[in-house]
């Protein structure tokens, strides 16, 4: 039973530590998505003008 609740308690430590990075990366990947997605709009904005459609 102390092997289980030392390894939750270590558990909870390594996430109270751990979350602030693992929250930035996420963060920056939706920031790189919007990016990637505002570039595809203005990619195909700019092949409409060219098709004339």
């Amino acid at each position: 039973m102390f092997w289980i609740i030392a390894a939750l308690i270590g558990g909870y430590v390594a996430a109270i530590f751990t979350w602030p990075k693992i929250r930035t990366w996420i963060v920056g990947a939706e920031a790189e998505i919007a990016l990637l997605r505002e570039k595809a709009r203005a990619l195909e904005a700019k092949i409409k003008t060219f098709t004339g459609s």
